[in-house]
């Protein structure tokens, strides 16, 4: 479930960015987060869209980078 703070109104933008962030932080620490199984999806001319699920393992706020898993299915 996400987190009550994070549903506040957010007043300017960086407050917006620290709360997304502490949130991802989150998904990768409660196994039942909303976020920790979020869905990326790609398209190319030669396959068309695709879409897979992958799981959110990590968040490196500084570097803003999120390393997710997926299965090889």
């Amino acid at each position: 479930m996400i987190n009550a703070a994070a549903t506040e109104s957010v007043a300017d933008l960086a407050e917006l960015r620290v709360r997304l962030w502490r949130e991802l932080v989150l998904a990768t620490q409660d196994h039942q987060h909303e976020w920790r199984r979020p869905v990326l999806a790609t398209t190319c001319a030669e396959d068309g869209p695709q879409a897979r699920t992958v799981v959110l393992r990590e968040v490196d706020d500084r570097a803003r980078a999120l390393l997710v898993y997926a299965d090889t299915r």
